[in-house]
């Protein structure tokens, strides 16, 4: 025998037919990317529960998301990218209000509509499941690179360049070699004094041409801008 519902049950119906059309933050994969425009088209990868007609919950997909804006790491002055490709993953976060209007012209807007926490969403890289880890070992220190490929290694005392197969080379800091330039400089020029003997004109006039090639050679610009590059 069907019995009505009661009011509280009634009530309870209500907030969870209305909660479940707020979002907050889920996972998702990427679909397309635009590396210019910096957005992504993005599936969320866990569904939604909606209820029947006998009031059991059923797993549903939510649409594709489009255009999501990823955020990466900036400032007006410096930004940090890395790419994206199709398959990754990432943390879409909702927002309270749609944001198109401040997206579109930079500053304080009303919203379109009156929404609030629908699929209106960024994207964050870095989420991946457990079975996806970082491919490193041991206790690693900071670095940035490819996950198969060169990176860049922080330590406490040096900067390295490590390659996929393991190699390590440190890295060049520009006042360090404008320093060791300006000392064979100075060695070159020193010994060339030194060698006054007619016999050894000859080794004090290459002496005398390597502390000018050195002296014209600017250690300190031609190093300013330091390039990182791993040899295979």
């Amino acid at each position: 025998m069907n019995t009505a519902p009661t009011l509280a049950e009634l009530i309870r119906r209500a907030l969870d037919s209305r909660l479940s059309d707020v979002h907050v933050a889920l996972p998702g994969e990427i679909k397309t990317f635009d590396p210019l425009r910096q957005v992504c088209d993005v599936q969320p990868t866990v569904k939604r529960l909606v209820p029947d007609d006998d009031g059991f919950m059923i797993p549903e997909s939510f649409p594709l998301i489009p255009n999501v804006p990823v955020v990466y790491p900036r400032t007006n002055l410096f930004n940090f990218y890395i790419p994206l490709t199709v398959g990754d993953t990432v943390l879409l976060v909702f927002t309270e209000r749609p944001m198109a209007e401040w997206r579109t012209t930079g500053i304080e807007s009303a919203p379109v509509d009156a929404r609030m926490h629908g699929l209106n969403a960024i994207a964050i890289p870095g989420l991946f499941p457990v079975l996806k880890p970082m491919p490193i070992t041991g206790v690693p220190d900071p670095h940035i690179g490819y996950s198969l490929g060169p990176k860049v290694l922080f330590t406490e005392a040096q900067v390295e360049v490590r390659t996929d197969m393991g190699i390590s080379r440190s890295v060049a800091l520009a006042d360090l070699v404008a320093t060791a330039f300006e000392t064979l400089k100075t060695a070159f020029t020193t010994q060339a004094a030194t060698l006054t003997l007619p016999e050894l004109s000859s080794v004090a006039t290459a002496f005398t041409a390597l502390a000018t090639a050195l002296t014209s050679f600017s250690a300190s610009n031609a190093f300013a801008s330091t390039r990182l590059k791993a040899e295979q």
